[in-house]
């Protein structure tokens, strides 16, 4: 403000012949407090956090995948059977149509029982491997291949949620700072309305001695300095507790909340361009298309279509293929335990396997949860899209209602300080008196709090417009 209200005091240094109005300096800027807010605010250091848990439950699915290595070794010392056997093997799921790869070794020695002289091998052992392939149950979908592809979309839902965290809190912090400049703006008008009254009050003191003017001027104008002084006690707590409330976004290093001083506050409002609350509202379903709550969904959606497809799947019934090749290392030269002759040391083995479940009630039950899930989703998507548009074109109108206010404003104020000097011409010619310029002065203050409280709603409009936009605050601030 105030190089107007600064006019005004110099008109009373030419009536009453005294000065002075202190110099505000620009501090702290809306970029540095955005900046803390992303580094330091609480709810976003979490929103981090969420990601890595989220980036550590995908490292965990993939561990699904993972090989396992078996091993085995058991000996008979005592009996009529003697014999030793060990077995060592590797198990690899892989995400290729559920297939499962095994190979291994196993070497057994001595005299088996008939019931186990499949563990008998030639004198080097049995190698083995081969493949098992699920043909309907498990083939184009299983847990495995559904919790990792859930962990995927769960990294991508933390992110997107951190987006969403982003822009909410960016707009919380940027209520608070424009808050915060439009009551260090009406401190200084308080202030400086606080200063009219002590420079006039000298100057009355010296015109009553005079007898130029009756003490009953001075008494009123001593009325309005109380009035006044009381007013910028008023306007001072009100900056104490918007300077706390921003402290609560605008932290140190330590993430300790950092309560800014006087001296922070900007010298003023930056000037608002009317062209910002007429942008084009063709490119809103594009902003709204990106915005991270409906990334969110999006996300939530293709996990539940992963479900879904898990749970049709396994309706199915088990049929797994599979196919092993087996062969005897070294020689059998005791033709013990029923083993082949040296000349047939290969095996190769074909399979199937059947399951059948009778009622499948537990994959029909998820079928069902999943398929309601993605209905549940589908409304409050539709949901967040509308309100979405309502909050981009609520916030639009806001921003040119808020010029509309201040032009008018502006316009007020011009007047009442044509008014105010007319006023004051007057009483230096004995046709006023001092009621009326302190209810004219009054009704100038009146008009800079509109000003400043049409430029704070103005920019909160805007960072409300961004926010619903997706765009994110820093970007047109």
């Amino acid at each position: 403000m105030s190089a107007k209200i600064r006019r005004m005091i110099q008109c009373l240094v030419i009536i009453f012949g005294v000065s002075g109005s202190p110099a505000w300096s620009a501090q702290l800027t809306l970029d540095e407090v955005l900046k803390s807010v992303d580094q330091h605010f609480p709810m976003m250091v979490n929103a981090r956090l969420e990601i890595q848990k989220a980036e550590a439950d995908y490292l965990s699915a993939q561990g699904g995948f993972d090989p396992t290595l078996k091993a085995s070794a058991n000996s008979t010392v005592e009996g009529y059977y003697k014999n030793f056997y060990t077995d060592l093997g590797v198990d690899q799921p892989t995400a290729l149509w559920g297939a499962r790869v095994f190979a291994g070794w196993k070497n057994g020695q001595g005299k088996f029982p008939v019931y186990d002289s499949k563990n008998a091998t030639f004198s080097a052992g049995e190698a083995r491997f081969g493949v098992e392939v699920p043909i309907l149950k498990g083939g184009s979908t299983d847990e495995r291949r559904t919790r990792m592809g859930t962990a995927q979309r769960g990294v991508e839902l933390a992110g997107q949620s951190a987006a969403a965290q982003r822009l909410e809190v960016n707009k919380q912090a940027a209520f608070k700072y424009w808050d915060w400049v439009a009551a260090g703006q009406k401190l200084k008008v308080a202030e400086d309305l606080l200063q009219i009254s002590l420079v006039r009050d000298k100057a009355l003191i010296d015109r009553v001695k005079q007898g130029d003017t009756p003490r009953i001027d001075q008494t009123d104008n001593q009325r309005a300095v109380v009035q006044r002084r009381s007013g910028v006690i008023s306007a001072e707590r009100t900056l104490q507790k918007v300077s706390f409330e921003l402290s609560l976004f605008l932290r140190d290093s330590s993430g300790v909340p950092r309560v800014v001083a006087r001296e922070d506050l900007p010298t003023n409002f930056p000037e608002p361009k009317r062209d910002e609350a007429l942008d084009s509202a063709s490119l809103d379903s594009q902003w709204i298309a990106a915005h991270p709550e409906l990334g969110r969904f999006q996300s939530q959606v293709e996990q539940n279509q992963l479900e879904l497809r898990l749970a049709e799947n396994q309706i199915l019934p088990k049929l797994d293929f599979n196919f092993g090749f087996y062969s005897d290392l070294g020689s059998n030269s005791d033709g013990l335990n029923n083993l082949p002759p040296q000349n047939y040391p290969t095996e190769i083995r074909l399979g199937l396997n059947l399951e059948f479940p009778l009622f499948f009630r537990a994959p029909r039950g998820k079928r069902e949860a999943a398929s309601v899930n993605l209905s549940k989703l589908s409304v409050m998507k539709g949901l967040t899209q509308d309100r979405l548009q309502i909050q981009i074109n609520d916030s639009r109108q806001a921003m040119k209602t808020a010029l509309d206010r201040l032009e008018l404003a502006r316009k007020e104020i011009s007047l009442n300080q044509v008014l105010e000097d007319a006023e004051r011409t007057r009483f230096q010619q004995g046709e006023s008196n001092l009621l009326i310029i302190n209810i004219r002065e009054q009704i100038t203050r009146d008009a800079w709090i509109k000003e400043y409280d049409a430029l704070a709603d103005f920019y909160k409009s805007k960072a409300e417009l961004l926010a619903a936009q997706g765009r994110g605050v820093q970007e047109s601030m």
